[in-house]
């Protein structure tokens, strides 16, 4: 009578195989916590509702005279204009979904270091670049009357700024990595806020 030989027991202290081990692993927490994507996202638009009248007065005194000649009705063209800012702020509002969307990606696949600003809160590169890009120049807007900021120069600049300056808030992260990935991560934060420039 033949009998099959048991399988021989791993031994106590034995590693698991490579992938086992991965697997095992919990994945690791985005750079930047999900409430504070919100956060950002319904203080910019909370910034853009707010700023309605400032844009109807803007935009109304921006219309050309045949236009309002051929309108005719002043309820009427009060009508249009409510309608093209409210239609405007629902592409700003979906344009800045996706410059967030884009931001948490890069801080996936670029570059993964996180600032801790509470228990189980932190934020990201990406998610502080984005955020200086859009949600100062709306409230400075709100504050000042000043509608169209990209009319000056110095709001390029500001927008400049930020993509060299930001990434050194994460220094001691980036330092010791090899100068190609110094110099992707630096490209990464300029072409974002060109980004928003354009947009």
């Amino acid at each position: 009578m033949s009998t099959q030989a048991p399988n021989p027991a791993a031994e106590v202290g034995d590693a698991p195989p490579p992938e086992e081990a991965a697997a095992a692993e919990p994945p690791r927490p985005p750079a930047t916590s999900r409430p504070l994507w919100l956060i950002a996202y319904f203080a910019i638009i909370a910034l853009l509702v707010a700023r309605i009248p400032q844009l109807e007065t803007y935009v109304d005194g921006r219309m050309p005279q045949e236009a309002l000649d051929a309108i005719g009705d002043p309820e009427l063209e009060q009508l249009a204009v409510r309608s093209a800012i409210m239609i405007g702020i629902v592409l700003l509002a979906l344009v800045a979904a996706l410059y967030l969307s884009l931001a948490a990606v890069l801080e996936r696949a670029v570059f993964t270091a996180r600032i801790a600003i509470g228990k189980g809160m932190s934020f990201g590169l990406y998610f502080l670049v984005i955020t200086l890009c859009l949600i100062p120049a709306n409230l400075f807007s709100l504050l000042t009357g000043v509608v169209a900021v990209r009319e000056h120069i110095w709001y390029f600049l500001y927008l400049g700024l930020i993509g060299v300056v930001a990434p050194f808030a994460y220094r001691s992260t980036w330092k010791g990595l090899p100068r190609r990935k110094i110099a992707l991560l630096f490209a990464t934060t300029i072409g974002l806020t060109a980004l928003t420039a354009a947009g």
